[in-house]
């Protein structure tokens, strides 16, 4: 089983989709470090190749960049494999998602991207500071130079290839430490061959609407000042769609979006055991529950289903319902029986 490592950065990693979950903790592994020209990729691979240990097992652990190897890089990658099967492999090159799910298929091998923890843009992980640095050090090296028309171009081009400030050193820590554990097959890893990731903004667990229409009409048959509210806002014909955010990438960074894809598609019960609202918004305070024994917990301080707002007041400020109920600017309606329903972990 080989093992690829995809979309790497200067900062921490994160799983974010494999081709297999099997255990690599006795084949050989492939790992490749791909990302944007000028992001140090060969620089971090230098400093995997002498951390002290390796991936923390005795397979011999080796580089292969595709500036140095030339043509028919991926061809050549494959023989050096069935030369050596248990040796593991970072393959230094910059290539289309589209290629990677193919050296995948081809030779039964994982792929995890390695995603920097940045806010980055809506189209790429990397911010556009981040490309102003990588665009230098491009043109530092000579091989893009102010003699070529396009040399911004090409790196732009690259930018645009995927869609979706730590220290260095830590950096390389913590990207070994990750390596070790998929290695090692302690990782969870899910298989993402039936969906193809685009520019995702956050995670959400997706909720019915007809639910949660039932679940807060339960409410208001106890409350007469919750029911005049949702007659005075016309509910039913202006709720939302529906769902509580598990993490943002504007407001927690891409790695953390990221880390909910091995629950993708997975149902999760959602409990409910308050509603607030003030005459700006609504929204119900909710508990997540497990998937396959594993808590579900959102990054928001305050779990939350956005049901109304009024114009020009966003989704996100729910988020301080909380903090305005305490200053006596909003109401907070307790459940005394906490309501259950069932939702599904999605990407937006």
């Amino acid at each position: 089983m080989d093992l690829i490592f995809t979309n790497i950065g200067l900062e921490t990693i994160v799983f974010r989709e494999l081709s297999h979950a099997s255990s690599f903790s006795t084949d050989g592994c492939l790992s490749n470090i791909n990302c944007i020209p000028g992001c140090a990729k060969s620089v971090l691979c230098k400093e995997i190749l002498e951390m002290p240990g390796g991936l923390g097992d005795n397979r011999p652990l080796h580089c292969m960049t595709g500036d140095l190897i030339g043509g028919r890089y991926w061809q050549k990658v494959a023989d050096k494999r069935k030369e050596e099967p248990f040796r593991i492999t970072l393959a230094n090159k910059n290539a289309p998602n589209e290629e990677i799910e193919d050296i995948c298929r081809t030779t039964k091998a994982a792929a995890a991207p390695v995603i920097p923890d940045s806010e980055g843009t809506d189209t790429n992980p990397f911010s556009l500071e981040a490309l102003a640095v990588f665009m230098f050090r491009v043109l530092q090296r000579g091989h893009l130079d102010e003699a070529l028309w396009n040399a911004g171009y090409v790196l732009l081009k690259f930018y645009n290839l995927y869609e979706g400030k730590v220290p260095f050193e830590v950096a390389a820590k913590e990207v070994v430490e990750q390596l070790k554990a998929v290695a090692k097959g302690d990782t969870k890893t899910p298989d993402t061959a039936k969906r193809r990731f685009g520019n995702i903004i956050f995670a959400a667990v997706t909720l019915s609407q007809a639910d949660i229409l039932g679940l807060v009409r339960k409410v208001a048959e106890n409350d007469t000042d919750v029911n005049n509210f949702l007659n005075g806002i016309k509910l039913e014909d202006n709720l939302m769609n529906v769902h509580v955010t598990l993490a943002h990438k504007r407001a927690h960074g891409v790695a953390a979006v990221a880390s909910y894809s091995v629950y993708l598609n997975q149902k999760v019960p959602v409990s409910f055991n308050a509603f607030f609202y003030n005459d700006k918004m609504a929204a119900l305070g909710a508990h997540l529950g497990m998937v396959n024994g594993e808590a579900i917990v959102s990054e928001n301080d305050f779990p939350h289903c956005t049901l109304w707002t009024v114009g020009g007041v966003t989704p996100k400020e729910a988020n301080t319902l909380p903090q305005l109920v305490s200053e006596g600017k909003a109401k907070r309606v307790l459940i005394d029986s906490p309501i259950t329903i069932s939702g599904v972990v999605n990407f937006y």
